[in-house]
Order: C-alpha cells, then structure tokens, then sequence
C-alpha cells in the first residue's frame, strides 16, 4: 500500500498473515484471485479474526516466541472495493461491549442498528440521538444472527486488504443499501 492512500484512514489497516486459511478455524480463508471481484463488493458482511494483545482482550492463545494473544472475531460491511491496492473501505459491526450505542465516546447520531431475521429489534431508551433506520443483513446461513445489540460505526472507516483471512456472512437487504452508503458519505 502507498503511505498516501494509508494517511487517508485513522483506523489500523486490516492487513494479511501467513497461509491461505486460519489455523484457529479454516473456515477462514483468503478469497483466491478469481474469487475476489465477486466476493469484495459493496454490502458483502464477512467476519474475519483479529488477533490482539493481552491488554486488549479475547481469548488467550499461544504465539511466536511464547507470547500470549487474543483472537476476537470482528464482523465487516463493505462500503467500496478499491481496484488499485486490492483493499476495501468497510465499517465493523460491534455491540460496543454489549452496551449498543450508549457505550461512553459512541457518538450515536454515527450509528446504526444492523439486524438480522424479519424486524428489527428496538433502540435502547438511552440511544436518543441515534436517529438512523436500522439495516437489515440477509446472512448465508440462518445460523448466523445478529446480536440484536449489533450496531455499526457510520463514521469509522476501517481498509480491508484482500489477503485477509474471511468468512462469508452474508449480505445487507437489497432495499437497505443505497440507504446505507449514503449514511456512511453522510458521515464523512
């Protein structure tokens, strides 16, 4: 990546590791170059595993040189696919701690409610400026629900490299889209 798209982000780069699939779970893979252009597309939600310090949280796993680390799964939106550089612009979906979008420092007119399953679920009584029609996410797999504390970062944009081990999700709502992108622009 060049250091002038990178200083376009406050938000780490998602980047890439060794091997083709996670060996903590296989189910995460990196899309092969034929597969890429069709799976990076705007409204793909994929999870993948980020690893972390112990300070951070997580699980504990043993890495390199004894070292103790934490994997935590982070679910991602695709808003834009970026050809040069082989990365997308995408926004996590977090409960924020289980606390939705009343966690302190969540601005919460940034914020929106994602969903899985026919309705959406209510806002907490404390999310009064959070004024955004929640987004519904068609997952692959019925199995796959979201926490009905699920919310996402309008404002925060976080690269994706196309190297990253993922998991496939699912999808937002054909009818929910274009309104999602321009909240995501809206917030800018």
């Amino acid at each position: 990546m060049n250091d002038d798209i990178r200083s376009k982000y406050a938000e780490p780069w998602i980047r890439g590791t060794d091997g083709t699939a996670e060996r903590l779970d296989p189910s995460f893979r990196i899309k092969s170059p034929g597969e890429e252009w069709d799976f990076f597309v705007p409204g793909r939600v994929f999870a993948t595993l980020i690893w972390q310090t112990r300070d951070e949280g997580g699980g504990p796993s043993i890495v390199k040189y004894g070292e103790e680390a934490f994997a935590k799964v982070y679910r991602f939106i695709i808003i834009q696919a970026k050809t040069q550089g082989h990365y997308s612009k995408c926004i996590r979906i977090s409960t924020h701690g289980s606390q939705g979008a009343t966690k302190k420092g969540i601005i919460q007119n940034d914020q929106c409610i994602v969903y899985t399953g026919p309705i959406a679920p209510a806002k907490l009584a404390m999310e009064k400026k959070m004024h955004k029609d929640p987004i519904q996410m068609i997952p692959i797999n019925p199995q796959e629900k979201l926490d009905p504390l699920s919310r996402t970062d309008l404002a925060k944009i976080f690269p994706v490299e196309h190297n990253v081990k993922l998991r496939e999700v699912g999808m937002v709502s054909n009818a929910h889209l274009k309104k999602l992108i321009a909240y995501v622009k809206s917030c800018q």
